[in-house]
């Protein structure tokens, strides 16, 4: 992700206000902590234990975003070369 993009929970807010409403909803039932500030998902112990598939979902949707972004954030940070391979 580049820094002048959205990041994971802006855009989810953004493009897909159903979900932004479902997660909101989770974060006020104390099954997921949304931090906005740093762009992250927590699921909660009571989410995994209440809901597991629910917990899968919240982990597809933040795997889904981090195979979608991850090279460009890992390039923005300089982790990557310039042949794709990661640095040491």
């Amino acid at each position: 992700m580049m820094k002048d993009e959205p990041g994971m929970l802006a855009t989810i807010r953004q493009q897909s206000p159903e979900l932004w409403k479902a997660l909101k909803n989770g974060e006020s039932q104390g099954l997921i902590f949304l931090d906005e500030a740093n762009d992250a998902v927590s699921a909660t112990n009571r989410l995994l234990l209440t809901y597991p598939d629910l917990h899968e979902v919240v982990n597809q949707i933040v795997d889904q975003w981090t195979r979608t972004h991850a090279p460009d954030f890992r390039q923005a940070l300089g982790l990557w070369t310039r042949h794709g391979e990661t640095q040491q």
